[in-house]
């Protein structure tokens, strides 16, 4: 079953076959019997019907090489000079709004004909840097550009705890999977903030009419404005804005990476730290359950109540109850530890008990008490110890 790559719903369903058609870009050849024995590659469309998608279901990277000439792609007509000073100033604008010292980087950025021409106050510390394979990068050296001939990644291109302005224009379609080389750059955000200004072709106009122009082998990714929004929530983006250009054949979205304005990674380094604490508890506890497991009755047996007795090691000479009838008989899974009904608490003498849900402890208190069970303690499970709920002056 096909996935789409922008909002990864199995709504993706075949659209058009192209057939075979040979690279049209990056293959120029200067001879025509070369030109006509270039490999012909199966273009295979498939649209989404969740966010309108449109992608080259059998493209294979490796048939398209820009190491060495780039991307051909060519317009001076005064329509795109003019969009070009419209992306020019938006880029400014998200600039102007980064903190001193920041990074503006694209990557594909070609000759570095458009990094050069983004006004960038230098005063304040901001850097530009330009990220390509191809040989035309090295015109850098020309307009004092910072730059890597070599192809992005975002943990080598982007220094931890930067304050950084991504550019991709015309990058994404060109990707197999888009979302995961964004979410890359979205991961990347650590103490610094993380912006990303991304320019694409939008193919509602080729769809509304049915071009065929449009699928080139080297785009294996179409967006519409629905899809390309898609594709920046499932990567985890916020501040998302898109707007249109070139007489709506061109998408420009702008969006953050919520990463460093809430503290995500410090949230989930916490946690784990947490975790690591807690270990020397979660053995002090199983120590105790043990030494005390004929005055313990466990309550509850299924789901998440079977992780707490698995994970403790509880032996199968342990009284586990359940408040559903329909387990009653049956056995924890992966253990010969059987379920039985709360009456079973009037015969076993066992004045303790261990809700082995936490967040069901208060149920569980609420049962004891008007069932009037002979329980004299219970215990719920945080931190890696034992709380006692109390069952006293609750009713």
């Amino acid at each position: 079953m096909k996935i789409c790559p922008a909002c990864q719903s199995y709504a993706f369903k075949p659209m058009f076959d192209m057939g075979t058609q040979p690279t049209s870009l990056v293959d120029l050849k200067d001879n025509a019997r070369e030109s006509e024995l270039l490999p012909q590659h199966p273009i295979h469309l498939y649209i989404c019907e969740r966010c309108t998608h449109v992608c080259n279901i059998e493209f294979d990277q490796n048939a398209v090489v820009y190491s060495e000439v780039g991307c051909r792609m060519y317009n001076t007509g005064t329509g795109w000079q003019e969009h070009m000073d419209e992306v020019r100033c938006m880029v400014e604008c998200e600039m102007a709004w980064m903190p001193d010292n920041s990074l503006l980087l694209e990557i594909g950025a070609g000759d570095c004909s458009f990094l050069d021409s983004v006004n960038l106050e230098v005063e304040s510390g901001n850097v530009k840097l330009a990220v390509d394979p191809c040989e035309a990068i090295l015109r850098a050296k020309e307009f004092d550009i910072q730059y890597r001939r070599e192809y992005f990644d975002a943990e080598k291109h982007i220094p931890e705890g930067a304050d950084t302005l991504v550019v991709m224009r015309h990058l994404l379609e060109h990707m197999t999977e888009p979302r995961e080389f964004i979410e890359a750059i979205a991961q990347r955000s650590r103490s610094g903030n993380i912006k990303v200004f991304i320019e694409v072709p939008n193919c509602k106009n080729a769809l509304k009419r049915c071009r065929i122009e449009d699928w080139t082998y080297e785009h294996p990714q179409h967006f519409t404005r629905r899809s390309l929004k898609a594709l920046l929530i499932r990567a985890g983006y916020v501040d998302i804005v898109i707007e249109k250009g070139y007489g709506d054949e061109v998408l420009m979205a702008t969006a953050r990476s919520p990463g460093s304005p809430f503290q995500i990674k410090q949230f989930v380094d916490g946690v784990r730290d947490e975790y690591r604490k807690v270990a020397l508890n979660i053995v002090r506890t199983g120590d105790w359950i043990r030494r005390n497991l004929g005055d313990i009755a466990f309550w509850g047996g299924a789901g998440k109540s079977a992780m707490f007795l698995r994970r403790f090691g509880v032996p199968e000479s342990a009284l586990v109850i359940d408040s559903h009838d329909a387990k009653w008989g049956l056995y924890v899974p992966g253990t010969g530890l059987v379920m039985r009904a709360p009456g079973a608490l009037f015969t076993s003498n066992r004045p303790i008990v261990i809700a082995t849900t936490s967040w069901r402890a208060n149920d569980i208190r609420d049962e004891i008490l008007s069932k009037k069970l002979p329980v004299e303690t219970l215990y719920k499970f945080e931190n890696g110890e034992l709380v006692e709920v109390p069952l006293r002056g609750t009713n």
